[in-house]
């Protein structure tokens, strides 16, 4: 399965990105493929960091979206799979509050998903909830 997984980068800590990038390892130790997007640093033009990063939300399977900080290339990434009719599942720190942005459309649309998960367990809870719910053993 290709996964695109989408959460904040450009205020992020180096803690919080590698903890991200812990998570989409687990993804790709499950055998799934994890299109990545361009991230900082020496990148080409603006428009080809965003095209590339929409191309890949169009290549997903899944987009997995972190709403735990913000980002608004996270949003229009959101908003471009919502277009697309891309299965997405919005991942919902349990202590923390989601906009009515992103919980709207879940309510509406039946290929959008809202799992909440403890930041305590590492990620477990996900990763045991996608292998139930989206990935064939």
């Amino acid at each position: 399965m290709k996964i695109y997984v989408s959460h904040s980068l450009t205020q992020a800590t180096n803690d919080y990105l590698e903890d991200k990038n812990q998570f989409k390892k687990e993804l790709e130790n499950l055998g799934h493929e994890v299109l990545h997007f361009f991230g900082l640093g020496n990148s080409p033009s603006a428009f080809e960091v965003y095209q590339y990063d929409i191309n890949n939300v169009e290549k997903s399977d899944l987009m997995i979206m972190f709403t735990d900080m913000p980002s608004f290339g996270g949003g229009q990434e959101f908003q471009h799979g919502i277009s697309a009719q891309k299965q997405i599942l919005v991942l919902k720190n349990k202590d923390l509050k989601l906009t009515r942005m992103v919980s709207g459309p879940a309510e509406k649309y039946d290929y959008i998903e809202i799992f909440e998960y403890d930041p305590e367990l590492n990620y477990s809870d996900v990763l045991d909830y996608l292998k139930k719910k989206y990935f064939i053993q």
